[in-house]
């Protein structure tokens, strides 16, 4: 399962765009795109075989699996599309494509067999938040983004600060899956608590979350007048590129700190999260690596903890803070879940480099 390459001409050619001579002295892409290709391949095998164990579980897993799946199958959508109108078209093979599109339908369908089974394990998850497992509503069409160091601030709260039961009702509000509401009513209190600077951690990702099922319900256009009534003014641009900024700094002081176990879920998510919107720094060959020795023989990706759990003491900054489902060969449904997800996104991204 450990399949690993050398990072180093792919961390060049990613981020310096070098190209390469081809015969006769010609400045050509071809070796360049060999090497992505065989980086693709990992990234390819190691997302196969995580759809793989979804699959063989796909009674047991919880809504999350869903989610990751369909994020992942978003990314792939949105690449698909692109690679049918660009311009040019990068030199890889048929079949590399062909993969991509048989591992999109995969996990459509997978999402398809697997939510009939969340109405029996979670309805009342399913019936607050089932609108955000739709097919297509991941797919974000964003442009790459820079984040902007200028915007890193200090933390207004070490730590964790909302739990996801407090996530989970902002949601529903912008769905109208909450009692008494219609789609895109936010209230003052989850519009505070979901745009306000200067958390991080879990409580930044959720922001972060937030903002994109905002995004893509069409419900921008209220979140920012309920916003000028209390006297803010600000474009969610901004503020999405505030918040990754700062996810990103996070991201790389796990990094840092040797991606210590019980962390790497959040990393994982932070990647996710901010790589759908397009910010590409998250997409690093040195961190793919690491990514690709968590993953397990079966495919999936496996928890520091042995047990489920719910919330926990949110002082506490290193216990995570959301519902968690441990299966019994101790894969982590929400890791696995994001996992997916980040390895699409590597794949959109490689790819997009190639074009």
């Amino acid at each position: 399962m450990k399949r690993f390459f050398s990072t180093t001409i792919f961390l060049l050619l990613l981020f310096t765009g070098v190209k390469t001579e081809s015969r006769g002295g010609q400045t050509g892409d071809d070796d360049g795109d060999d090497v992505y290709e065989v980086v693709l391949n990992d990234v390819l095998v190691a997302l196969n075989d995580a759809v793989n164990y979804v699959s063989q579980k796909y009674r047991e897993v919880n809504l999350d699996a869903v989610l990751g799946l369909r994020m992942a199958e978003g990314q792939l959508s949105v690449l698909l599309e692109r690679m049918e109108t660009a311009e040019t078209v990068p030199h890889i093979q048929e079949m590399t494509l062909e993969r991509i599109r048989g591992l999109q339908e995969k996990m459509s369908f997978l999402c398809d067999i697997t939510q009939p089974q969340l109405t029996k394990s979670d309805p009342e998850q399913l019936a607050y938040l089932g609108k955000i497992i739709r097919k297509g509503f991941w797919e974000i069409h964003s442009p790459s983004r820079a984040v902007d160091d200028d915007l890193i601030l200090e933390p207004i709260v070490n730590g964790e600060f909302m739990n996801e039961d407090a996530t989970d009702e902002c949601v529903r509000e912008i769905l109208g899956t909450s009692a008494d509401t219609k789609p895109c009513e936010v209230s003052d209190a989850c519009v505070k608590l979901m745009t306000t600077p200067g958390y991080e951690m879990y409580t930044l990702s959720h922001q972060v979350f937030y903002l994109e099922i905002v995004q893509q319900e069409g419900c921008a256009t209220q979140m920012v007048q309920r916003m000028k009534n209390d006297g803010v003014d600000i474009d969610p641009d901004i503020m999405m590129k505030t918040f990754c900024t700062n996810m990103l700094k996070d991201a790389e002081h796990i990094a840092d700190g040797g991606f210590p176990s019980n962390k790497q879920d959040l990393f994982l998510e932070e990647a996710l999260l901010c790589g759908l919107d397009g910010y590409r720094e998250f997409y690093r060959p040195q961190w793919l690596d690491h990514i690709l020795h968590w993953q397990d023989s079966s495919g999936c990706f496996k928890s520091s903890y042995t047990t489920d759990f719910a919330h926990q003491d949110t002082n506490d900054e290193n216990k995570v803070k959301r519902r968690e489902k441990i299966l019994e060969d101790g894969c982590s449904s929400h890791k696995t879940a994001v996992a997916i997800g980040t390895l699409g996104g590597y794949v959109r991204y490689i790819m997009e480099a190639m074009i």
